[in-house]
């Protein structure tokens, strides 16, 4: 018996103390363990990753875990794999994988050498997710894998403009991700009015178009970006036989000449996914939605409001979802708005799940069970002291 093996087998007997199979079940996996890339399910207190050298053609000298439970870091200690026998394998609490990506479940990759696995065609629907990031899917129960298989549909969707009614508001709001924040009047949500992000899709071109269309259409007076200030940053892209030149809308010059854009967190930190998503209850989301609030609050910034990021998704959508709850807009008229924005067919799926997380850990309470979400997302910002009741009355003042 090798060494290697030896170091193996004693980290599955150590698997076996917190699991209720017998060793050889785990040191023996089954090919739909190979294949999902993990061993583990709902009642097991450990998940137990998997990667078989042979089947998936790898050589390396290191292989690691990636994953959007530990902020996809490719070189995460806790995440480093053992080998031996031709597999190389890692057992992880389950407690610490329970925090979802895109999918509204744990996500994640294989890291070898330093670079990210390709999902291979071999792993399974339902515990896969075919966007753009294109990871494994954690599913540890019969719910998520149906879930899964559903929204997989939906993520790997790339649309072409023959999929929008563009002659209708509503296509020009779906492929501009345009539209109302639920529990506002005066505040609209969108991608953003001028940079691109997506220009090897041919739908691009048409989204700025309609993104800045539609703000002139319903007024749009203020801005509030979170994705910086980027208006000395525009280019030029080459999309098929076109081109898509990047220029700042007139009516967006207009705003900015009166200054009336806020540029969040410009002076000490911009937001970002990670901050918006898996640390909403820390200090930096607090003084992001002061700095948005106080804005709206300012009478000198004249109504209508546009909330927007890059893609109008990530950061917007739980901005959005802050800003509504405090205006009286239930979870499920924010979780089923949240959801409106993958159908842009952009390779980019959101379920809420995610946004579900994110206002979970803000609030320390399932945000689906709270009654009074307006009163509970109010009391949040108060007791921490980046708002005040009054400044949520002019809040709701001032967009309704």
């Amino acid at each position: 018996m090798t060494k290697p093996f030896l170091r193996y087998l004693m980290l599955m007997l150590s698997f076996v103390a917190l699991m209720p199979v017998e060793a050889e079940e785990i040191i023996n996996f089954s090919e739909e363990d190979r294949l999902r890339a993990f061993k583990g399910e709902e009642e097991s207190t450990e998940v137990c990753f998997v990667l078989d050298t042979a089947l998936w053609g790898v050589n390396a000298t290191s292989v690691y875990v990636a994953g959007s439970f530990n902020g996809w870091n490719k070189e995460a200690a806790d995440y480093k794999m053992t080998f031996g026998e031709g597999l190389w394998t890692l057992n992880v609490p389950v407690a610490e994988l329970n925090i979802p990506g895109g999918s509204g479940y744990p996500e994640f990759k294989f890291v070898a050498d330093g670079e990210y696995l390709n999902l291979p065609d071999f792993v399974p629907e339902g515990y896969r997710f075919d966007n753009r990031n294109n990871a494994h899917v954690l599913s540890l129960t019969k719910q998520s894998v149906k879930f899964v298989r559903q929204n997989n549909k939906k993520a790997a969707k790339i649309k072409s403009i023959s999929d929008f009614e563009l002659t209708g508001k509503k296509g020009q709001s779906q492929i501009s991700n345009f539209r109302q924040v639920p529990g506002t009047k005066y505040l609209y949500r969108s991608y953003h009015p001028f940079k691109a992000s997506f220009v090897e899709n041919t739908t691009e071109i048409y989204r700025l178009r309609f993104a800045s269309e539609l703000a002139e259409t319903y007024g749009i007076a203020s801005d509030i970006c979170l994705s910086g200030d980027e208006t000395e940053d525009l280019r030029m892209y080459k999309i098929n036989h076109s081109e898509l030149i990047e220029t700042v809308p007139d009516y967006y010059r207009s705003i900015i000449s009166k200054g009336d854009v806020l540029y969040v967190g410009k002076a000490y930190a911009e937001p970002s996914y990670e901050e918006v998503y898996y640390n909403s209850g820390g200090q930096l989301f607090g003084l992001w939605v002061k700095d948005i609030v106080d804005f709206i609050t300012d009478d000198r910034h004249p109504i209508p409001f546009s909330i927007h990021c890059r893609l109008g998704t990530d950061r917007t959508g739980v901005f959005c979802a802050v800003i509504a709850g405090l205006c009286g807009a239930t979870w499920d008229e924010i979780a089923e708005d949240y959801a409106k924005s993958s159908e842009m067919g952009i390779g980019e799926f959101r379920s809420p799940l995610l946004l579900k997380y994110s206002l979970d850990n803000m609030l320390n309470a399932d945000v689906e069970e709270i009654k009074d979400l307006q009163g509970a997302l109010s009391a949040y910002f108060i007791n921490n002291k980046y708002l005040t009741q009054e400044k949520i009355n002019l809040l709701n003042d001032r967009l309704k």
